[in-house]
């Protein structure tokens, strides 16, 4: 079965690419018609041509035999070219070869004029076949110009494809990163709550029951909603309350929390677990640094497509200066890099308070 799609694909690829070229050839020939179409004076007084339809016929009939040189040298050149970046030549063979197809396709054009085009379309035959230097050098531009033109369509063509396979790489690029950092934040997220939920247990805290309940709510999500691209605000608003009523479970009295939201659109999502890093956060540099009573101040607000959210904790004497674990607002941080990239995050550790600022212009 994955024999048979791969080769219909590559049949598909094949066919897409033949009347891409065929487009070209064609839209090329009738645009050399019609810039031809104003000069339709035979090249002998024998032959008048009258009507608008009878000239483009006759133009395209003077047309079409130089273009079945024309085809073959210039595809003979890009196969050169191809070759030479592919390192299959060297520069001066190619350059030498592609002489050679020059001097080649430029004699043959004047014989396909003198023998087709002069005595079958102007019906002339009062002639002899000169190759002069003159007769030479007009075959020899003309025959530049037509791969010239030929040649930077396919130029514009592999950037444009080039630029799209860049965009692509660079998002698969983007996504595998994005999955490694998740991977990485949502257990660290999970390991701090479980030593919250440990500290209550050696104090045989009569709350630890009512702690694993809500730890489970927060596993859940975890597992069936931190693995989206994009959640509800409102259910990391919710989210961010429950992880808010169990921390309070740990911190007791000294623990002054403020949490307000205001959301003007409750249909509009956010990367999972992108404000709630910040709010473990105010605890880790607040209530978990400090033996003192603490304030924390949760600000969350929607407006117009722009969501402002601030975080700020007092700090006291901290217990310890330990930074090994950084790893859930350093993550975060390159989350909002891939996700949001016109984001402004303003972090300061004062003294006497940590406090964080993000602005995020949500896209429709």
């Amino acid at each position: 079965m994955g024999d048979c799609r791969f080769h219909a694909h590559s049949v598909y690829l094949t066919m897409r690419r033949l009347v891409e070229h065929v487009s070209f050839w064609v839209s090329f020939i009738l645009f050399k018609v019609l810039i031809n179409l104003t000069d339709t004076t035979p090249a002998t007084p024998d032959i008048a041509v009258s009507g608008l339809w009878s000239q483009f016929l006759f133009i395209l009939q003077a047309q079409l035999p130089y273009f079945a040189v024309y085809i073959p040298a210039v595809y003979a050149i890009f196969l050169l070219i191809d070759l030479y970046f592919n390192g299959r030549l060297k520069f001066l063979v190619a350059l030498l070869l592609a002489v050679v197809v020059c001097a080649v396709t430029t004699p043959l054009l004047l014989v396909v004029n003198h023998t087709f085009i002069l005595p079958m379309v102007y019906g002339r035959s009062d002639f002899e076949i000169s190759f002069g230097i003159g007769s030479l050098l007009y075959y020899l531009f003309s025959f530049l110009a037509v791969a010239g033109i030929a040649g930077s369509v396919k130029l514009i063509r592999s950037q444009l494809k080039f630029k799209v396979l860049e965009q692509a790489l660079l998002k698969e690029k983007a996504d595998a990163e994005l999955k490694f950092l998740k991977a990485q934040v949502s257990p660290h997220f999970l390991f701090n709550t479980l030593n919250n939920i440990y500290s209550l247990a050696r104090k045989q805290s009569d709350k630890t029951a009512e702690a694993v309940l809500k730890l489970s709510n927060l596993l859940r999500f975890v597992l069936y909603e931190a693995s989206q691209a994009h959640i509800l605000l409102m259910d990391e608003i919710r989210l961010i309350e429950s992880y808010i009523e169990l921390e309070k479970l740990r911190y007791t009295n000294r623990l002054r929390i403020k949490f307000e939201y205001e959301v003007d659109d409750q249909s509009r999502k956010v990367s999972p677990l992108i404000l709630t890093h910040f709010v473990e956060n105010a605890f880790k540099h607040g209530a978990g640094e400090s033996r003192f009573d603490i304030e924390i101040h949760i600000r969350i607000v929607l407006t117009q497509d722009v969501l402002t959210a601030t975080f700020a904790n007092s700090k006291g004497k901290a217990i310890s200066n330990s930074n090994s674990d950084k790893i859930g607002l350093t993550n975060t941080r390159r989350q909002l890099e891939i996700l949001y990239p016109g984001h402004d995050l303003t972090i300061h550790d004062n003294p006497d308070q940590f406090f964080v600022s993000l602005t995020i212009p949500l896209p429709k």
